[in-house]
């Protein structure tokens, strides 16, 4: 038996139809959808379909690539195709690692245009700025690639350098109508100045950072725990990457992703009453908080989620599961006095001023949302909450770590696969989720080797991918 691993980004979890349609103003629309079942509370953040100014090709972009170039890159590539026992069963294809970098790189380039400007950063003992941030006209994509070609792989892995100084290059940009975006690719393990309080930390006390940091693993040494988390702090995107069949196609998505972006640092904070205690995946509820109401003072919980950036056409759906305190679901309950929830999305356009939208829904007057949509997102979040657990145990700063047993890890998926609201509807969304649930994600878990290889890689990108609604 062969196991065949490919990662797509495109995980089938487009959401269903549901209101509201896409806006025709430029402006995101929110909306709150209490179940009728009390059990939880839909929120849909809905971006206008299409820019009102009509552009030329496609939102323009600020991207620094930040590229490992350490000792490591000059390896063969990784075969696609392995065996029962996690080996090569496929000979390599006579390209490096740092071969399909460039690959990439190049590639990247060549779906900019003028309106877009470049830069590239690489790092091994130190980093290097090989490319200052540039406009992407034909002569200009011309000298960029010439100094990718001319890219050479030596030294040890220091991520820490390659990220501050590919910051650095958008830092040293005043504001502009670009999305700018930090796309950092590496193979291996940073060994060398580590910042000594961690990398999330480190990326937090730095404040309001100029652009999202997106970071892409490649082959099977990587720290996927590690990488997710500078994305997850820096309201990026982490991507896997197995092998060299998927390289130039994941960068060419993650750059579509960033040209058809509508807003950025987007943050929805919701709050309920006292009595409301809401959970998503990505956030818990923060208790004991207060706020002016007219000139008297009332409890209520807030929940603070940040979206990153929003896509043209693509809502962010964000199913807020009513619980107990602890780790049981219930139904909540709210006073005729006070039963408000409000939503508050904050994000800005571009290097402009922050914008806000409010949006506010009595939790009493339930949503006429079709079954089969309650149902997908109710088994969407219980997917997100899945394959959280199975990587549960990986600290960000966990070199490298195996599971001798997978046998909890099996349990949830079965109990999962027979209990979850999609399983009851055909439509094409909550059959997606059941096809990712008896697909890869039940692969992955069919053995300790595949885990160990590449399982324990794939569900933090698959994680990530479901949260984003990529």
């Amino acid at each position: 038996m062969k196991a065949e691993l490919s990662v797509s980004t495109d995980t089938g979890s487009e959401s269903p139809s549901s209101p509201p349609t896409p806006s025709s103003t430029d402006e995101p629309i929110v909306t709150i959808h209490p179940l009728e079942s009390r059990e939880g509370v839909l929120v849909t953040v809905q971006p206008p379909e299409r820019p009102s100014i009509p552009l030329l090709g496609h939102v323009p972009c600020d991207i620094v690539l930040v590229l490992d170039v350490s000792s490591s890159m000059n390896a063969d590539a990784p075969a696609a195709v392995y065996d029962e026992q996690g080996n090569a069963a496929k000979e390599h294809f006579g390209l490096t690692v740092l071969d399909l970098t460039k690959h990439a790189a190049r590639t990247v380039v060549s779906a900019l245009n003028e309106g877009d400007r470049l830069g590239i950063v690489t790092f091994g003992y130190s980093s290097c700025v090989v490319q200052e941030l540039t406009t992407m006209t034909e002569m200009n994509k011309t000298l960029v690639n010439k100094r990718i070609d001319s890219m050479v792989a030596d030294g040890a892995t220091n991520l820490w350098e390659g990220i501050k100084d590919g910051l650095k290059l958008l830092e040293s940009e005043s504001p502009s109508c670009r999305v700018p975006a930090l796309m950092v690719l590496t193979d291996g393990q940073p060994n060398h100045m580590c910042p000594s309080k961690g990398y999330a930390r480190e990326l937090r006390a730095m404040g309001t950072l100029p652009a999202s940091i997106n970071t892409f693993g490649f082959g099977y040494e990587i720290r996927s725990g590690l990488l997710k988390s500078i994305a997850e702090t820096c309201h990026g995107n982490y991507a896997f990457i197995p092998d060299a069949g998927m390289i130039g196609t994941v960068f060419v998505h993650a750059v579509a992703r960033l040209m058809s972006t509508h807003a950025t640092r987007c943050t929805l904070e919701i709050t309920v009453p006292k009595t409301v205690l809401l959970q998503t995946s990505a956030a818990e509820t923060d208790t004991n908080q207060s706020c002016e109401d007219g000139e008297k003072q009332r409890d209520y919980n807030k929940l603070t989620i940040h979206l990153g950036n929003l896509q043209y056409g693509q809502s962010r759906d964000i199913y807020l599961k009513s619980h107990d305190g602890g780790s049981e679901k219930r139904a909540y309950e709210v006073s005729g006095k006070d039963r408000m929830m409000h939503a508050t999305l904050t994000y800005t356009r571009m290097g402009s001023a922050e914008y806000v939208t409010f949006a506010d829904q009595d939790m009493l007057e339930f949503s006429p949302l079709p079954r089969s949509v309650i149902a997908y997102h109710q088994s969407h979040a219980i997917l997100c909450d899945l394959l959280a657990s199975f990587t549960s145990s990986w600290s960000p700063e966990d070199v490298d770590k195996h599971l001798d047993s997978i046998n909890d890890e099996q349990s949830r998926l079965q109990n999962a696969i027979y209990t979850i609201p999609a399983r009851d509807y055909k439509d094409k969304y909550n059959q997606s989720l059941i096809q990712d649930l008896n697909g890869q994600v039940s692969e992955a878990l069919s053995r300790e080797a595949y885990f160990n290889r590449w399982g324990r890689h794939f569900f933090f990108s698959l994680r990530n991918a479901h949260e984003k609604q990529l």
